[in-house]
């Protein structure tokens, strides 16, 4: 690890809320060249102010971070996760937000733009009493993507994906995921913020293998996020 990455057990997450009117190849000079390239091949715009404010979030959190330039890069494992010299990176993005947690502990991040869901996907992915707490629950959409969030992220940082939500429980009012097959409990830091008009709110949810200080930044427009990527000098002093 870099010697001036972060304190250990410490994750630095950056969430950018990109407007409407975000331009994903206006910045493209900034992206890392895997990134550029999955979105000179998306076909659909708005595909490709996904991938870019995902990519943007995670060089804010990079330089936040304080890695120094050669650890820009990051490459995939065959499982799909994104990995990076001298530490742990997730990425993650939904409409209207990108977000992207670098650390010094294996992380998993994930981010679900607040919307009405079918409430039958939650019999494949909660537990018996998980599904009692949203048969309760007054917002039933929140409180599910509550819990997907939760274990999305876990899922992520475990590499395995979809096919673990349905064994992982998650305790709400712990803010930790137990993983029944493993027999490990991982700490979520959860948080719902506000987007960009007109995409609403986001439920972010960051998951690590043990408790961990979150640092979190949050930029609301492609500007102020370019001009801190590329600003000189140490970012963590800015």
């Amino acid at each position: 690890m870099e010697k001036d990455f972060l304190a250990l057990d410490t994750v630095v997450t950056c969430v950018f809320n990109y407007p409407q009117c975000f331009d994903a190849e206006e910045y493209a000079h900034l992206y890392t060249p895997l990134r550029r390239e999955r979105i000179a091949r998306a076909s659909l715009a708005s595909v490709k102010m996904q991938s870019a404010a995902a990519e943007l979030a995670y060089l804010a959190a990079r330089k936040l971070a304080g890695i120094g330039d050669g650890g820009a890069c990051y490459s995939y494992a065959e499982n799909g996760r994104p990995v990076i010299s001298g530490g742990f990176i997730s990425m993650t993005h939904t409409e209207g937000c990108g977000a992207a947690a670098v650390s010094s502990v294996p992380v998993g991040v994930d981010a679900e733009k607040l919307r009405d869901l079918d409430l039958r996907i939650a019999q494949r992915m909660l537990i018996k009493d998980e599904l009692a707490v949203l048969d309760r629950a007054d917002d039933k959409p929140g409180t599910l993507l509550s819990y997907w969030t939760a274990k999305e992220a876990c899922a992520k940082l475990s590499g395995e994906g979809i096919p673990a939500l349905s064994r992982l429980s998650y305790d709400r009012g712990q803010g930790s995921v137990y993983d029944a097959a493993g027999g490990k409990t991982y700490s979520v830091d959860q948080r719902r913020l506000a987007l960009s008009n007109p995409f609403g709110e986001v439920l972010l949810a960051v998951c690590t293998e043990r408790s961990a200080a979150h640092i979190l930044a949050v930029f609301n427009d492609a500007e102020t996020i370019a001009a801190y990527v590329e600003a000189h000098g140490d970012s963590r002093n800015a």
